[in-house]
């Protein structure tokens, strides 16, 4: 560990990918924060969503409502 540093720092390194991998050999690790999102698939779980929500069932006039679908099609892609 370089002086000056302690096992607890955190720091961000941007620049030139050789020289950002040559930073990291003399200094410390990698650690990937966050995840990228999969907009294709919330768009889609969205439009599901907005769809299943418009059918209504014949004879009683009840539906589960945009939002109700929402939140089911939202609990079911979080699981995958």
């Amino acid at each position: 560990m370089p002086e000056g540093f302690i096992e607890e720092d955190v720091i961000t390194i941007t620049g030139k990918t050789k020289s950002i991998e040559e930073c990291i050999k003399n200094v410390a690790f990698i650690k990937n924060v966050g995840e990228s999102s999969d907009i294709p698939a919330i768009m889609l779980s969205i439009a599901v969503a907005i769809a299943l929500g418009m059918i209504k069932i014949p004879g009683l006039g009840v539906s589960l409502g945009t939002s109700c679908c929402a939140l089911i099609i939202g609990m079911i892609v979080g699981l995958c």
